[in-house]
């Protein structure tokens, strides 16, 4: 929509239109993260490789105690870690990860079903990603949808 209203604009001057006085501002929805934004500005390897291992498998239902076996730290360590650098726990951190990529892809691809959300972004099953997401934002992954999609 943004670009849209963006491409509209230039348009307008390419044809020696005129605008309208002021600036015109085109707020984004949001920020995408891509491939390519996936890069970890910590300063410890241990945690940089949990982070990345995390992301790599985020499709997966990776726990607490996956990370620690990853890279041979023990859990209160993580934690520790965790809290202090990112201000989450490992569990809130991976929690909210997926549930951002789940709007992502609710928002990216309208008809895609619930149940490969759910599976493309690490719960066991649509109910899991409901209830997870309904006590997040107060709201189901459908009706997210709905209301993203008009």
């Amino acid at each position: 929509m943004e670009g849209y209203s963006a491409a509209a604009l230039l348009d307008r001057l390419m044809r020696g239109g005129k605008i309208p006085p002021g600036d015109q501002l085109v707020p984004p929805l949001q920020v995408v993260a891509r491939e390519s934004t996936a890069t970890f500005a910590v300063s410890d390897d241990r945690l940089r490789k949990v982070l990345t291992y995390f992301h790599e498998h985020i499709e997966d239902p990776v726990t607490v105690e996956e990370l620690c076996a990853h890279v041979d730290v023990s859990r209160r360590w993580l934690e520790y870690t965790f809290q202090s650098l990112l201000k989450e726990t490992p569990y809130q951190y991976m929690r909210r990860t997926r549930l951002e990529l789940a709007k992502r892809l609710i928002t990216e691809d309208p008809s895609a079903k619930i149940y490969r959300i759910a599976q493309q972004v690490g719960f066991s099953s649509a109910k899991q990603l409901t209830k997870v997401f309904r006590r997040e934002f107060g709201i189901t992954p459908r009706d997210f949808r709905q209301r993203n999609s008009s």
